[in-house]
């Protein structure tokens, strides 16, 4: 029990830095993204893990794809 309830908040605190990450510059988030390969077309054409992450967590359909190659 002990060690399902360490790894929710471990789980829980990732998931606060990845936001704090990805939401503190999207200049950054699309440098990743072109280090990856993947070419940003405009800072919500990004790449695929972060098109995944940020449509799972509210974003309008849509609104972020993978950039062209």
């Amino acid at each position: 029990m002990k060690f399902v309830i360490a790894t929710s908040i471990a789980a829980r605190l990732a998931s606060n830095d990845l936001q704090q990450h990805i939401f503190a510059s999207q200049s950054t988030v699309i440098q990743e993204c072109n280090s990856n390969g993947e070419t940003c077309l405009f800072d919500w054409d990004c790449c695929s893990w972060f098109c995944n992450w940020y449509n799972s967590n509210g974003a309008p359909d849509g609104h972020c794809r993978k950039g062209d190659q």
